[in-house]
């Protein structure tokens, strides 16, 4: 099987100024981010880009391109380790046609595993 990796385009160099969110934006994201709930049966990336894009925000890698992966760990809540699932996620807005700033907050979450299998997960824009 031959693996061929696509090169993604890199939306901002991460040398550049961060531009803060201004118009209450921040507290739009994070009253939607509060209304999608906190409990999941997987943590709600997909969910949660869907809410950023609609702010015309993208999450980054650190190369500046647009995140794609996924989150491990399923240490349960209060389980020794479970403080070190977390992730924090540059953030870059689109500005422009093809044009992209990055942001001068981040997406921050958190996630453990609860007794009934589902996954809680704090998530917040700083």
């Amino acid at each position: 099987m031959k693996i061929i990796k696509i090169a993604q385009e890199i939306l901002v160099n991460m040398s550049q100024k961060r531009v803060p969110l201004f118009g209450g934006v921040k507290n739009k994201i994070n009253s939607d981010l509060n209304n999608i709930g906190d409990h999941f049966s997987q943590i709600p990336l997909g969910t949660i880009q869907t809410i950023l894009k609609k702010y015309n925000i993208h999450l980054l890698q650190e190369d500046g391109t647009a995140w794609s992966g996924f989150l491990v760990g399923g240490k349960d809540c209060g389980e020794d380790g479970a403080e070190e699932q977390r992730a924090t996620f540059d953030m870059a807005i689109k500005d422009g046609e093809n044009k992209y700033s990055l942001l001068k907050c981040w997406l921050h979450m958190t996630w453990c595993k609860l007794s009934s299998g589902r996954y809680e997960v704090i998530k917040y824009i700083s």
